[in-house]
């Protein structure tokens, strides 16, 4: 999907099985639906700075992909996969698949897969480039608190998922989270 005139399609699929996967529920971070987003989309199509797909099996969607293009680079915006068909790696099929259209295709330059770690990341990226945000703040007593706070809660979370692999119940907790 990469003309404006196939967007309404992708959406109806790709919509609502966006809203079945835990980066919707648990991250609130799902393919946005909203007009604005629906409009970006059109503008990017209109340019042809757009690509999209959905795997379906059976007639039934069950994964998603949606890149937008920024001069010749794929940035790897939204990638959702229904839960239920996890043991078929549905988002690294999608994923190959549109890989081969993109090199059949012989435009685009980079894929970026953005921040954060990913075994299909791994699996298809040949280069990384090491990035991190920074944030310059004024060394108060409310921003010293914060970073406290902070370094407290993620030695907090590392230190029960250290508990949980020990006792051997991260796997199970973390298929219970994403459904």
């Amino acid at each position: 999907y990469h003309a404006p005139d196939q967007l309404d399609a992708f959406f109806a699929a790709a919509l609502p099985l966006s809203n079945q996967t835990y980066q919707a529920r648990l991250l609130d971070a799902g393919l946005p639906g909203h007009a604005a987003f629906r409009a970006e989309a059109e503008a990017l199509a209109r340019t042809d700075s757009l690509r999209a797909w959905i795997l379906f099996l059976h007639g039934k969607p069950i994964a998603y992909l949606y890149l937008p293009v920024v001069e010749d680079v794929l940035i790897y915006a939204y990638l959702g996969y229904d839960q239920g068909q996890a043991q078929l790696s549905p988002g690294t099929v999608l994923q190959m698949h549109a890989l081969e259209q993109l090199f059949a295709e012989q435009r685009f330059r980079y894929f970026d897969f953005t921040e954060g770690d990913g075994a299909h990341k791994a699996l298809f990226g040949t280069h990384q480039v090491q990035c991190a945000t920074l944030f310059l703040l004024a060394p108060s007593i409310a921003n010293r608190a914060v970073l406290t706070s902070h370094r407290a809660f993620n030695a907090g979370v590392e230190a029960t998922g250290a508990w949980l692999e020990r006792i051997g119940a991260k796997a199970k907790i973390r298929k219970l989270l994403r459904g």
